[in-house]
């Protein structure tokens, strides 16, 4: 609709914005780009800019695996093509006007070898030189990554509980029965199913769900 289109612009055009710091609001100020926090048109945004950009890696290294969750990004290979692919990508994004804060580049590794890579690969400068955080046990936005042995449920047990919530107050709500088993489809296995890419709740949070 070109009149709802017209509308967002001049809302925009004419908005005042303020950065609130704790209780407190700055200055307004008047801003020339972005969208605001919770605006629906800024995922519209953040997923066109991964989708190309995720063509462009995949067909320069074919051997990785990606993921995101919005613009919140994770890849997966050997050491080589996971560092390659992180700076294209860095490179990309500032090309596309897209800000990486590079000090919560997180990394993993399944051998020792490759962890002492990583302590030295600097995303920074060499005048101010920034490493990676290096983890086993990664809680990301939409998923959680764990490259250790043995399960690590402790992150993914808190999705679980916070799934049997929801399935607690869907069973218990004055509703019928066909309603309830649209909120258990919509709204419980959702919120489950959110976090398990990489790792499953234990068998004792599965059996209570």
């Amino acid at each position: 609709d070109s009149d709802y289109a017209s509308l967002v612009h001049d809302i925009y055009v004419n908005c005042s914005r303020y950065i609130k710091l704790g209780k407190s609001y700055g200055e307004p100020f008047t801003s020339t780009n972005g969208s605001g926090q919770g605006d629906v048109y800024s995922i519209v945004a953040a997923i066109a800019l991964v989708s190309d950009q995720f063509r462009y890696i995949e067909a320069k290294y074919p051997n990785i695996k990606m993921g995101s969750c919005v613009d919140d990004r994770n890849i997966r290979g050997s050491f080589e093509d996971v560092t390659n692919a992180f700076l294209d990508m860095a490179q990309y994004d500032k090309m596309a006007g897209h800000f990486n804060n590079v000090h919560k580049l997180a990394m993993a590794a399944t051998t020792p070898q490759g962890k002492k890579k990583i302590q030295k690969f600097n995303v920074g400068t060499q005048i101010q030189p920034v490493y990676p955080r290096f983890c086993t046990v990664e809680k990301n936005v939409g998923d959680y990554i764990n490259t250790s042995r043995r399960n690590a449920t402790s992150q993914i047990d808190k999705r679980a509980v916070y799934a049997i919530k929801a399935a607690v107050r869907t069973t218990r709500c004055p509703a019928t029965q066909s309603l309830k088993s649209k909120g258990v489809s919509t709204l419980v296995i959702p919120r489950l199913l959110k976090g398990t890419q990489w790792t499953i709740p234990s068998s004792k949070n599965i059996n209570k769900l």
